[in-house]
């Protein structure tokens, strides 16, 4: 439930050529808004809805292993995305220190 907080300062790489982080809060969270805010939400959701339930009604093991197992895919999901986005940002600034020194 924090995590949707924190997603909204989550910083981002543009999609235009230069690669730059944009860090700007109010961009930052308009664009998590447009993302991921509504799978989040939907994740939360379900997690909060069966704490409630499983209150009312036992549930059995598998099933409250499948639910979980299936919220750690989506989170790691989203992490190796964040991977990937570092490693861009990472190979766009090696080329560019490259060309730099190449032209200069």
């Amino acid at each position: 439930s924090v995590d949707i907080v924190f997603s909204f300062f989550v910083s981002y790489t543009r999609s235009e050529a230069s690669g730059r982080m944009e860090k700007r809060w109010t961009k930052c969270a308009i664009r998590y808004m447009k993302t991921w805010f509504i799978p989040d939400l939907l994740m939360v959701s379900i997690d909060w809805i069966e704490l409630i339930i499983s209150g009312f009604i036992s549930m059995n093991a598998a099933r409250i292993g499948k639910v979980l197992k299936v919220t750690r895919m989506v989170r790691m999901l989203r992490v190796g995305r964040l991977v990937r986005a570092k490693r861009l940002q990472e190979t766009v600034q090696t080329l560019s220190e490259f060309y730099t020194k190449l032209v200069a």
